[in-house]
């Protein structure tokens, strides 16, 4: 159920931003995630900066993959401020998001 919730959610997200008129390939997820996809997409090429959320695995692959890597456990979500944002108001909306409706899920920036 959650991965389907989650597939959706991002489905939606897509659809938000591409009428928003982003590229249609701007956003992507991993439909059936797996140990194997994971790993492959830790030692991509093209990746340099992994976020890794979740089991203790998960986090020790991300440290030993040789890349920089931010580890957080299971219910944390990282958060990630571009250097082209408004750093005064992006920290004024990751605050918001903590605190909205006391902080009860660990879908926002609960760290």
């Amino acid at each position: 159920r959650a991965k389907e919730a989650t597939n959706k959610a991002a489905d939606i997200v897509l659809q938000a931003a591409i009428a928003a008129g982003a590229p249609k390939d701007l956003i992507g997820w991993i439909d059936q995630p797996s140990v194997e996809l994971s790993n492959a997409l830790m030692h991509h090429p093209d990746i340099n900066l992994i976020l890794a959320t979740g089991g203790p695995g998960m986090v020790k692959a991300a440290y030993s993959s040789g890349k920089p890597a931010i580890g957080v456990g299971a219910g944390n979500t990282p958060v990630v401020i571009d250097e082209t944002a408004d750093i005064k108001r992006a920290v004024a909306s990751v605050l918001m998001s903590k605190t909205f409706d006391n902080g009860v899920i660990c879908a926002s920036e609960q760290s």
